[in-house]
């Protein structure tokens, strides 16, 4: 785990940094856990078969109907493939087709790999990789949460038995990233089963099979004797559901063998145990404060309060005392696994003398008033902002709402507070993602100058209207340099994933958090 350390040169800093190193790390009201009644420790014998703890079941074991949530696509990328995959860095790299031509904007052919089945003996090819993508083009039933993906495909043709083309209506840059998250599943078994079958069993061409899945239960997966590549050494996997407290009990008695989902501060209580590890691999989430302007008299529609805003919060003893150290601060919204990120951009730092002396060129040298929005799980990260924006003389009236309810105003555009404090992913790691959500859901009328405005929005067109790396990469670059000049947010930073280990796991972690089953090994032999 990486550690940000600084040297403390003004007094009001230290005791702000002191009060979060003496609370944060318990401020989320993590309680000394105690085995739970009726699990036994049995550490230092051999578990079979591999067990992982995570927070909830995935809604459906339907690859085309799931919304992409991290359960399911952690558990689909163990039975499913698709067509490319991105591999434990994050490039992508083949999986069902071997390689692939763009042929122009409009047409990409891609070769499939031959002498694959599916887990119920179907072939896959050609017509079954067709199939799969006209049912999810073709049925509007299907969650709304695959339409991104499969919207841009105009058509989808079977030139040889393992090949086909794919074309689209217009330019889309994104296409091999968003085909790393749709999944082929077996054409005879989608057209011959019920909903009740299609939610609870699954029939892929991955290396693990589904042997049984029980809701707010289990899942139990098995390696594959059919499949195409190297067969995985883990036999089985057995998937748990529990709550945050439950999982990390479960691993210290020794009953899991990986914690998902981790809490920042679980992270102390692991790695003092002797029988368990912490491992941290880069992540693609980032955690920022919006700029919702909703009133043209705010003074955050001033670019140099939002500035000092940015200047005033230590970001990096945020990182280090409040989130466990899991985390880079970031100097706009493009973390650093996602095309298009900027490393000439960087973080505004910490200095409440500069933002004090913004405030006061902008006519605020009092300061002023304003309101914030978050959940529960990022209260802590908020209230840190909150005091270190009140050193400054920036009161922030924090309210803390249901998820679904922040959700609900945030997509409706109806979230009364100025500010809201939020997490965000580009699932296809890149930055096209991060700025159309920016564009839809912030007023940028009121947070960008006319002429940035325009160029911004230019910009953004140019690089979600070719597949020129080179272009898209330019175009990028200089969007964060606007962003920096004239901030979203007040940025935060981006997070890296934690997982917790039993002594026995041999893994290194992915960027996607994917916990796949066939690239983890035992220390401990049977």
């Amino acid at each position: 785990m990486k550690t940000f350390k600084k040297n403390i040169e003004v007094d009001n800093s230290f005791s702000r940094r002191s009060f979060l190193r003496r609370t944060a790390l318990t401020g989320l009201g993590l309680a000394t856990i105690s085995p739970i009644a009726g699990l036994n420790s049995v550490l230092g014998q051999t578990i079979s078969p591999l067990v992982i703890v995570i927070g909830s079941d995935p809604p459906t074991m339907d690859p085309h109907k799931n919304g992409s949530g991290y359960s399911a696509t952690s558990l689909f990328s163990n039975i499913y493939e698709g067509l490319v995959e991105r591999d434990a860095e994050g490039q992508i790299i083949p999986k069902l087709a071997t390689e692939w031509v763009f042929e122009d904007d409009l047409n990409t052919v891609f070769t499939l790999r031959e002498g694959v089945t599916f887990h119920n003996g179907e072939s896959f090819d050609a017509n079954t990789a067709k199939a799969n993508l006209e049912r999810a083009r073709m049925d509007e039933m299907l969650n709304l949460g695959l339409n991104p993906l499969i919207k841009p495909i105009a058509n989808v043709e079977v030139l040889e038995e393992f090949k086909i083309r794919i074309s689209t209506a217009v330019p889309v840059p994104l296409l091999l990233a968003l085909l790393t998250s749709f999944e082929m599943l077996s054409p005879e078994f989608f057209e011959n089963s019920d909903d009740f079958d299609l939610n609870r069993m699954a029939v892929g061409t991955g290396p693990y099979e589904l042997v049984e899945f029980v809701p707010d239960s289990h899942i139990e997966i098995k390696r594959f004797d059919g499949y195409w590549g190297e067969a995985p050494s883990i036999e089985s996997a057995l998937v748990r559901e529990a709550g945050p407290a439950a999982r990390l009990a479960e691993l210290l008695v020794g009953n899991a063998d990986i914690l998902a989902n981790f809490l920042p501060n679980q992270i102390p209580t692991v790695e003092n145990d002797e029988n368990t590890s912490i491992l941290t691999t880069s992540g693609n989430n980032f955690i920022s404060s919006y700029f919702n302007l909703v009133d043209p008299e705010s003074p955050l529609q001033n670019a140099a309060v939002r500035q000092a805003l940015n200047l005033a919060v230590d970001m990096d003893a945020i990182v280090e005392f409040v989130w466990g150290g899991l985390g880079e601060p970031i100097a706009t919204l493009v973390p650093p696994l996602n095309f298009g990120f900027n490393p000439d951009v960087e973080p505004f730092g910490f200095d409440p003398d500069e933002a004090r002396r913004l405030l006061d060129q902008a006519g605020y040298p009092e300061g002023f008033s304003t309101t914030m929005v978050t959940i529960k799980g990022f209260q802590p990260i908020a209230e840190a902002i909150v005091g270190f924006l009140a050193e400054v003389n920036v009161s922030v009236d924090l309210e803390i709402r249901d998820f679904g309810l922040l959700v609900q105003q945030l997509f409706s555009f109806m979230i009364p507070e100025e500010m809201f404090l939020f997490d965000s992913a580009s699932p296809e790691f890149d930055a096209a993602t991060i700025f159309n959500g920016a564009i839809n859901l912030l007023n940028l009328n009121l947070l960008l100058s006319e002429d940035n405005r325009t160029e911004l929005r230019q910009l953004i067109n140019s690089a979600n209207s070719t597949t020129d790396p080179t272009v898209r990469q330019t175009a990028f670059a200089r969007l964060q340099e606007i962003l920096k000049d004239e901030p979203l947010a007040v940025y935060g930073f981006s997070q890296k994933i934690a997982f917790g280990l039993s002594e026995r796991v041999d893994w290194s972690g992915r960027v996607d958090a994917y916990i796949r089953v066939s690239e983890i090994d035992i220390k401990l032999s049977p």
